[in-house]
């Protein structure tokens, strides 16, 4: 996986059964391109799974959020593009894609947020997303810098 710049990290994370070469990862690249996006600290990445008793894929997006608490633009709707991206992509896919808040500087940290399904009516409420995200982002003191110390 890239490694971003930012400390804080939003990550949407899912199995997928079918090789991304058949044409997902030609439509995220060309989601992410066609994009103006809040940040500059954005991708996609994907890898055979080698281990998995059937061939699997992981497949990712990640987005920076060292800038929302600065931010006057709109970064939510960064988080809500990529949410309605893989919706489609779930459900194609038969896989459940993981939305996570990471520090990039401690992988073992996350906090799950919520999950994308192959459900056919299942939506992200994303206006308890947004509220999630905005709590761990723009705390007055950073509480992941304890974490971060060694």
């Amino acid at each position: 996986m890239p490694a971003l710049k930012d400390e804080m990290v939003f990550l949407a994370d899912g199995m997928i059964p079918i090789d991304p070469a058949i044409g997902l990862r030609e439509r995220a690249q060309n989601f992410i391109n066609a994009r103006q996006w809040s940040t500059s600290s954005i991708f996609y990445g994907d890898q055979p799974e080698p281990d998995s008793a059937t061939p699997r894929w992981s497949a990712t997006f990640g987005l920076g959020l060292d800038h929302v608490a600065k931010s006057k633009a709109d970064w939510f709707a960064d988080v809500a593009a990529i949410v309605e991206f893989l919706q489609p992509v779930a459900r194609e896919t038969h896989c459940e894609f993981i939305l996570e808040f990471r520090l990039s500087s401690r992988q073992w940290y996350s906090e799950t947020l919520a999950h994308i399904t192959d459900e056919p009516d299942a939506k992200v409420n994303l206006a308890q997303l947004r509220e999630m995200l905005q709590h761990l982002t723009q705390q007055k003191r950073s509480w992941w810098r304890r974490l971060t110390r060694q």
